[in-house]
């Protein structure tokens, strides 16, 4: 867990609003739907303005769509690279509505950084930035 926290600290050592919670704002998203047992293609980007919380302290992201999806991360996983000079940093979790997912963050080689949220039947990923204080 301590690895976790500190390539994530690494990474995103400027998002620090308090300790252990970072504020980001999601400026696009994309999903891609299973269907028959095949997954489809991912859907163009589609932007929006989607605040989100991560906090490691208590190992919880929310997510502020019209209703608020708070996912709580049951297992941090081992930090893979992304092929790209980035790191993926993955998670199993719990959302709000009991449904299980796996979650990881990708922190790409230019410091741009996506959040993809994998269920059964449906995969979504969201374009991050960070929230300057005047965003909060």
């Amino acid at each position: 867990m301590k690895k976790i926290l500190f390539v994530f600290a690494l990474f995103l050592l400027p998002l620090i609003a308090e300790a252990g919670s970072y504020r980001l704002l999601a400026t696009e998203m994309a999903y891609k739907i299973k269907s028959d047992g095949e997954w489809g293609e991912w859907s163009d980007w589609q932007e929006c303005s989607i605040k989100v919380i991560v906090d490691l302290d208590d190992d919880f992201i929310k997510i502020f769509t019209e209703d608020v999806i708070t996912i709580e991360v049951r297992k941090w996983k081992d930090t893979d690279d992304d092929g790209k000079g980035g790191k993926i940093i993955p998670a199993y979790c719990v959302d709000n509505d009991g449904d299980e997912l796996d979650m990881r963050f990708r922190v790409a080689k230019d410091d741009t950084y996506q959040l993809y949220l994998d269920y059964d039947s449906f995969k979504v990923v969201y374009n991050l930035e960070v929230m300057d204080s005047t965003d909060q």
